[in-house]
């Protein structure tokens, strides 16, 4: 989607004036977007990891912040992407 087509009377639609999907990758400009979307999702994890070298957050803090940044940015619902985040990680398997 164009930024020009992203706003209409404060409502995000898409061409021709019909509702935006929430699935951002759908329709002909989604090589662009993925890269829109690849770029953001860069910029969050080193933003995150120079948070932490820099001694502003921890790792976990820089890390769920990143995580929910990017889920929110990308349409889901806040409360989703906190429960998401704050969820246990599975444990690694033995070597």
């Amino acid at each position: 989607m164009r930024a020009a087509d992203a706003v209409d009377d404060g409502k995000r639609v898409g061409r021709g004036g019909v509702a935006a999907p929430r699935d951002v990758l759908v329709g002909p400009d989604q090589y662009e977007v993925a890269l829109s979307v690849a770029a953001m999702v860069t910029g969050a994890v080193v933003s995150a990891m120079w948070m932490v070298l820099e001694g502003h957050q921890a790792w976990r803090d820089a890390g769920a912040g990143a995580a929910e940044l990017v889920l929110c940015a990308l349409g889901m619902p806040r409360e989703e992407a906190r429960r998401i985040v704050a969820a246990p990680l599975p444990d690694l398997p033995e070597l």
